[in-house]
């Protein structure tokens, strides 16, 4: 098989009712110049078969099977195998137009990063269109600033990334996060791109995920450990203007949810820590967040500790 010019990831777990699907709308694209990578991520039921299946009747298709380490990791598994000159994403219960590939190909080589908007199913049958401009007379840092507060850059299968980029830097899902990995993965990304492009399109349909599968909402370390690492990276894109973009109550936020729950006391004291390890941080907000700021910037870590473990009992 010749070097194609897009190679597709597709991270799959526990998914044969809707896998088809997925990887027929796929191979119905118009635009023939893809390979497409399913990784399967360690599955009990029988959608490695299915992509063996697809594999044997398109030499497009390439099948990787590994024990299952969570999206992330098939993710990253896929980065390390793609040919294609552009890598972009889909989930294995979404599906595509089949001019998908198309809108993306015919914009490659114009800027590093390419945009799609996106149609949102949701499980009570309520749809929605999403429908982001970007003004293209402003600078490439300009454009990022106006895309991140409406949260267009939390998304990677409507979006289509250079593969030189991602492998001269090594950007990769960090396997830590369960909750907003797509959004670390895009912000590390745009942190070695100049130039990007909103396309009109909304060629991909997403299903957002029900109530009862939105286990990643609940209180952790990961979503402590997510929230400075994007303050870190919204600071390093975007300089003096981060403030205006990324609030530290986020970060506050997800600190005071983990000592509310019933996790072990270390495991919040190692959040903590990592907090006090960002330096002082803003005093944005009123209320219960702005005294856990100034705890955090005023006194000392074991003395924080102990005033939220009992803040926490009337949160």
């Amino acid at each position: 098989m010749k070097k194609p010019l897009i190679s597709i990831i597709v991270p799959i777990y526990n998914a044969s009712p809707f896998l088809r699907r997925c990887i027929e709308c796929i191979l119905r694209q118009t635009f023939e110049d893809y390979e497409l990578l399913l990784i399967d991520d360690g599955s009990s039921d029988n959608s490695g078969q299915i992509c063996e299946e697809y594999a044997r009747k398109d030499a497009r298709v390439r099948v990787f099977h590994k024990e299952n380490g969570g999206v992330s990791s098939a993710r990253n598994l896929g980065l390390e195998h793609v040919k294609g000159d552009y890598v972009t994403f889909a989930d294995a219960d979404d599906w595509m137009e089949e001019s998908w590939l198309h809108d993306f190909a015919v914009h490659a080589g114009k800027a590093d990063i390419i945009f799609q908007n996106a149609v949102w199913h949701y499980d009570d049958g309520r749809t929605f269109l999403r429908s982001i401009r970007v003004d293209e007379t402003l600078t490439y840092k300009q454009q990022l600033a106006s895309l991140y507060p409406r949260s267009f850059l939390g998304y990677i299968w409507a979006t289509l990334f250079r593969t030189d980029i991602v492998k001269r830097h090594g950007i990769r899902f960090n396997t830590q996060f369960k909750f907003k990995e797509d959004r670390d993965f895009v912000l590390s990304y745009c942190m070695y791109a100049s130039s990007l492009i909103v396309l009109p399109s909304r060629n991909y349909h997403y299903i957002f995920p029900s109530a009862d599968s939105r286990s990643y909402n609940k209180p952790n370390l990961s979503r402590v450990l997510l929230e400075i690492e994007e303050r870190r990276k919204i600071r390093k894109l975007f300089g003096e203007e981060a403030d205006v973009l990324y609030s530290d109550v986020s970060v506050t936020f997800e600190l005071m949810r983990l000592y509310a729950s019933d996790t072990d006391k270390d495991t919040k004291l190692k959040a903590l820590s990592c907090v006090y390890a960002i330096g002082p941080m803003d005093s944005k907000g009123k209320g219960r967040l702005a005294c856990v700021t100034f705890m955090i910037n005023h006194l000392p870590l074991r003395l924080t500790h102990r005033l939220l473990l009992l803040i926490a009992r009337l949160w």
